[in-house]
Parts: structure tokens; sequence; C-alpha cells
């Protein structure tokens, strides 16, 4: 799975809703659900993932290098799951 944008934030929804006036198409709820994007605190971001692993079978996991120093302390807790 291709993660297009990961954002470190103790306000998930304000980070969606922000998405959302990028991507009038989608609710904000759906924006928050959407699979390539991570939004929340690094554990919420966990969650996402297993989440996301057990409804969809994604094991595999690949950011854009602009967003891999925001992704590593989740790799860092998601190494060895």
């Amino acid at each position: 799975m291709l993660v297009q944008s990961v954002s470190i934030t103790d306000d998930r929804r304000a980070e969606a809703e922000a998405w959302h006036t990028r991507s009038p198409n989608l609710s904000v709820d759906e924006v928050m659900e959407a699979p390539q994007l991570l939004f929340g605190s690094v554990t919420e971001m966990i969650e996402q993932l297993q989440a996301r692993r057990e409804r969809y079978g994604f094991s595999y996991v690949t950011v854009f290098e602009a967003e891999l120093e925001k992704f590593a302390p989740i790799i860092s807790e998601l190494s060895g799951q």
C-alpha cells in the first residue's frame, strides 16, 4: 500500500477537514478512512495501519521520500509486528 500523506497531529478531524477542502468529492469521514492517508498521533496511525491490515490485508506499506521522516517513528513501533 502506498501512503501518500503522513500527518502527525493531535486533531485528526481538523487534518481530514483540510484534506476535504482539496478533495471535496469525499466526505470528511471518507477522508479519515482513506487507506492512502494517515492522520493523527503516532499511536493513532499505528492503530489505523493495523486496522487496514485486518480489513484490506495490507502488510507492506510504502511512503514517498518526503514523508519518510514523519513515518520513521511508526516504522520503529511496528517493527516485528
